[in-house]
């Protein structure tokens, strides 16, 4: 299952932090979208990363994928949370590259929509 939302489709932390729980324990993939990136985005983005990553047991499916408009504003710290993420993931080839064209998929959206050019981390 994939799921994809704005970080504005949630009125909480609390509601976001409980999504990404499902998924970490359904096995399903989440896009969120960050756009525009903000100091509350930035906030929220951190505090995702550092559920994730303090997380024991987590779906081997789940897939989480954090779109943001301008990279530039994201600090080096979470960016470097980021890239943990990212190398402790096992998946195999096949799903990685799926995953890849479903993100580039979202990322088209937003500059369709003219919400400028994108850039993705997971």
């Amino acid at each position: 299952v994939m799921r994809t939302r704005s970080i504005s489709d949630y009125s909480s932390r609390k509601q976001l932090l409980r999504e990404v729980t499902e998924g970490m324990e359904s096995g399903s993939w989440l896009a969120i979208c960050f756009i525009p990136v903000t100091e509350s985005n930035v906030e929220a983005i951190n505090s995702i990363l550092s559920f994730v990553l303090l997380r024991r047991v987590i779906h081997k499916d789940f897939r989480l994928w954090l779109v943001v408009d301008d990279m530039s504003a994201i600090p080096a710290r979470t960016a470097q949370n980021c890239f943990k993420l990212r190398a402790h993931d096992n998946i195999n080839d096949g799903v990685y590259e799926a995953a890849l064209e479903v993100a580039q998929t979202i990322k088209d959206e937003y500059v369709q929509a003219g919400r400028g050019k994108t850039d993705l981390e997971v």
